[in-house]
């Protein structure tokens, strides 16, 4: 459970810095 819940948080850490990076470059072009 804990391994499960860790790596949840991982792939949402980066699911949510690559939404983050390209609501940026929406904003930029």
């Amino acid at each position: 459970m804990i391994f499960d819940w860790s790596m949840w948080m991982v792939v949402g850490h980066y699911l949510f810095g690559a939404v983050v990076i390209v609501f940026s470059n929406m904003n930029k072009s």
